[in-house]
């Protein structure tokens, strides 16, 4: 297994840690897809609130 360093003062993203991996990337984004824009109760503002309120209590950027 590959080791990431972690630098709380960098912008890594999990996009850009993915990239090396296409499948993987491409998994990730039709699941993102999926989660904001598929079909379900809540509304794409209320999703956006959700991943934001989430962002706050992981402590992450969003």
């Amino acid at each position: 297994m590959s080791f990431i360093p972690f630098e709380p003062s960098s912008h890594a993203s999990v996009l850009g840690i993915q990239a090396s991996d296409r499948e993987l990337l491409r998994t990730h984004a039709a699941f993102y897809r999926h989660i904001m824009f598929g079909p379900g109760p809540l509304s794409r503002r209320e999703r956006e609130l959700v991943a934001v309120a989430v962002s706050i209590a992981n402590r992450c950027h969003y």
